[in-house]
């Protein structure tokens, strides 16, 4: 038995989860060391009441933790949920909690038990993931790019916000397929996208290649796309991952700048014909004068 309780201490404590009890008729919990070390206080702390407990609630957790508390007693079920605690050096902590009941023969709940685990370090990791895939997503709808993945084996491509916004669909509409994709692709184009792709899988081999799209509603857009593969051990393709960049502005600047320079050439031109012409009137009069 005690060398149970000394590995339940030790595990408790490298997952920093905790156990504890209450006992419904006195209202004492008792904590484990793990909830008394998550909780900032002593080992010799670990007899606590729910309102003690709820002096460490985060003041805007407080509310949402009592309604759960009062609904799984209510209807004596067991319950988990997050909120923030505050130590008493006033630090915040992101505390996961999950329950259930004893009871007793007429079904009166005597007793909650459940564990309490300290997940600070797993909301900070999500909250800069979320974070970093909100830059992504500004980023990407900043350059007009998107991003895409294509899982080989099932054939469904996983688009971006701004992939979908770039073929001019709707955000649910991200899982596509490679016939979807063609679908989209200008009639004049389509050959020479099957043939960029199919010959990439055999090649496996980084690719791309620049083409017009045919949105749903009609319009025509110019579009970069740059892929890659992700091999196995036995050489197979398994997926295949890039980015599609909508390239209209800048194919659209490019062809009003050929048809300006094709004007300058043409005024340049027209302009040495004035410059010959009146060169020639006026040299017959000047050397009559010299």
């Amino acid at each position: 038995l005690l060398q149970s309780e000394s590995t339940l201490k030790k595990a408790q404590e490298i997952a920093h989860i905790g156990s504890w009890r209450t006992d419904l008729t006195t209202g004492i919990m008792e904590w484990s060391e793990e909830v008394c070390k998550i909780y900032g206080v002593k080992p010799d702390e670990n007899q606590q009441t729910l309102e003690s407990l709820m002096s460490f609630i985060y003041p805007e957790d407080i509310e949402f933790v009592k309604k759960e508390i009062q609904k799984s007693y209510t209807n004596i079920n067991e319950n988990s949920f997050d909120y923030r605690i505050v130590r008493k050096d006033g630090t915040i902590r992101n505390i996961y909690v999950s329950f259930r009941y004893d009871v007793n023969k007429e079904g009166k709940p005597v007793s909650r038990y459940g564990i309490t685990h300290d997940i600070t370090e797993r909301k900070q990791a999500e909250e800069k993931l979320l974070h970093s895939e909100s830059m992504l997503k500004k980023a990407q709808e900043i350059a007009t790019l998107g991003s895409w993945r294509n899982n080989l084996e099932t054939n469904v491509i996983e688009w971006s916000d701004e992939q979908c916004r770039i073929y001019g669909i709707d955000l649910k509409e991200n899982h596509q397929t490679l016939e979807s994709l063609y679908s989209f692709i200008h009639p004049e184009d389509i050959k020479y996208v099957r043939e960029k792709i199919e010959n990439s899988v055999i090649s496996k081999e980084d690719n791309s290649y620049y083409a017009r799209i045919v949105r749903n509603d009609g319009t025509v857009r110019n579009i970069f796309c740059s892929f890659r593969y992700d091999i196995n051990k036995e050489g197979k393709p398994i997926s295949r991952y890039g980015i599609t960049h909508d390239v209209t502005d800048r194919i659209k600047a490019e062809e009003d700048l050929q048809l300006n320079y094709s004007e300058l050439k043409k005024i340049n031109s027209e302009l040495d014909r004035f410059v010959y012409s009146v060169s020639h009137e006026l040299r017959a009069p000047i050397t009559s004068i010299m």
